[in-house]
């Protein structure tokens, strides 16, 4: 199951801002983990991840544009919960069309 929700408003003919919001969860009882031994055992998944987030997408030049996002991050292992783990994260690129 994966949802995701990202609006856009935009403030000028070329500056964007943008709302992220996000859902992803992942099952399966087709999966094994090892245990302390090295020995296989039957172990189910069920991940449940989740975002949340703002950036910005500002069009430079005709056909190069530079992309923002700040964004927090949270991974859920229902089964295992040593899995589990959270994050902010920001990342930006240039992008440039041919």
């Amino acid at each position: 199951i994966q949802t995701g929700f990202e609006p856009a408003i935009a403030l000028t003919k070329r500056f964007y801002v943008i709302g992220l919001a996000g859902f992803e969860n992942w099952r399966s009882d087709k999966a094994y983990m090892a245990d302390s031994t090295g020995a296989a055992y039957k172990a189910p998944i069920d991940f449940r991840d989740y975002a949340l987030g703002l950036g910005f997408d500002w069009e430079m030049l005709d056909r190069v544009g530079l992309h923002v996002r700040g964004k927090w991050m949270k991974h859920d292992d229902i089964e295992f919960s040593a899995n589990n783990w959270q994050t902010p994260m920001l990342s930006a690129e240039v992008k440039m069309w041919f």
